[in-house]
C-alpha cells in the first residue's frame, strides 16, 4: 500500500491543482476510478518485479518506472495511468548510462528533453499483452485493469530474463544488431538520433567495427536528400570527435 501511495504522488498534485478551481467532486471521483484500476493492475506485478530484481523506483508525471541496476546501466520497467483510469504499459528499456551521457552532451535538431522512461534499446511487447492494452484503452473498468495486469506479471515472468540477457550484455547485443537489417533502427529515437546512439554504443562494445559503422554513417549524412538540414552534420562531426576522445569501453 505505501508503494502504491508513493506511485500516485504524481496524480495527487493533479488532483490538488483541480480542487483549487473548484471541481472536488469530479477530482475525487477521477481519483478513485485510477486507484481502483492501479490496484486490480498493479497487484499482479508487485512481487513479480521485486522477485526479478527491479526495486528501485522513480516516477515522472503519470509514468512510474522500476529500475534493475546492471554493469553499464540500468534496465527500466514502466507504466502510466492517465486521469480516465486508463493504464500503458511501456516496452522494457535497457539504459546504457555512458551513451545516454555522450548522447546529452551533443545539440541536434528536435532534441527532446530526457525522460526516465526513454533508453538507448528497447524491446517489443507480447501480442497478447498488447490486445490487453487494447482492450483497457477501449473500456478502461476494473476487469480490463486485472486482464492487463496478469498479461503483464505472465510477460514479467516468462520473458523478462531474456530481454535482460539479450539487451544488457553488450557482445550479445553487438551479435543481434550484426544480424538486422540495419544496426541504427535497433536504437531508440529518430533516425538520425537512433544512428547516434548506435556509433557511441559500438565505439564503448565494439570498436574494431567502428569504420565500417562511420563509412555507413557519412554515406547517410552526406545524402542531403537523406538529412537536408546541415545542423545534423555539424552534431554528426561533434559527435565523431567526441567518440575519439572516449575512453571507456564495454569489456
Amino acid at each position: 500500500m505505501n508503494r502504491i501511495k508513493k506511485l500516485f504522488g504524481a496524480c495527487s498534485m493533479f488532483l490538488k491543482k483541480v480542487l483549487k478551481r473548484g471541481h472536488t467532486a469530479q477530482v475525487e471521483e477521477a481519483f478513485d476510478k485510477m486507484k481502483e484500476h492501479f490496484g486490480a493492475f498493479f497487484m499482479f506485478i508487485e512481487q513479480a518485479l521485486d522477485r526479478h530484481g527491479y526495486t528501485e523506483q522513480e516516477s515522472e508525471g503519470y509514468t512510474c518506472c522500476f529500475f534493475k541496476p546492471f554493469t553499464y546501466g540500468r534496465l527500466c520497467f514502466a507504466f502510466s495511468i492517465s486521469r480516465e483510469g486508463v493504464i500503458e504499459v511501456k516496452p522494457p528499456q535497457v539504459v546504457y548510462l555512458t551513451v545516454e551521457r555522450v548522447l546529452q552532451e551533443l545539440d541536434y535538431p528536435d532534441k527532446e528533453p530526457k525522460s526516465i522512461a526513454k533508453g538507448t534499446c528497447s524491446a517489443e511487447l507480447p501480442t497478447e499483452l498488447i490486445k490487453a492494452q487494447r482492450a483497457m484503452k477501449a473500456t478502461p473498468t476494473v476487469d480490463t485493469a486485472r486482464l492487463l495486469g496478469l498479461e503483464t506479471f505472465k510477460y514479467i515472468e516468462q520473458e523478462l530474463d531474456d530481454f535482460e540477457v539479450e539487451y544488457a550484455i553488450p557482445s550479445n547485443r553487438i551479435e543481434e544488431l550484426e544480424l538486422s537489417d540495419f544496426w541504427a533502427i535497433e536504437f531508440n529515437g529518430s533516425p538520425i538520433e537512433g544512428l547516434f546512439r548506435g556509433l557511441i554504443f559500438y565505439q564503448l562494445a565494439d570498436p574494431e567495427l567502428m569504420d565500417e559503422r562511420l563509412e555507413e554513417s557519412d554515406a547517410i549524412l552526406e545524402n542531403r536528400d537523406m538529412v537536408p538540414d546541415d545542423a545534423w552534420r555539424v552534431s554528426y562531426q561533434k559527435l565523431k570527435e567526441r567518440l575519439l576522445a572516449l575512453d571507456e569501453s564495454y569489456d
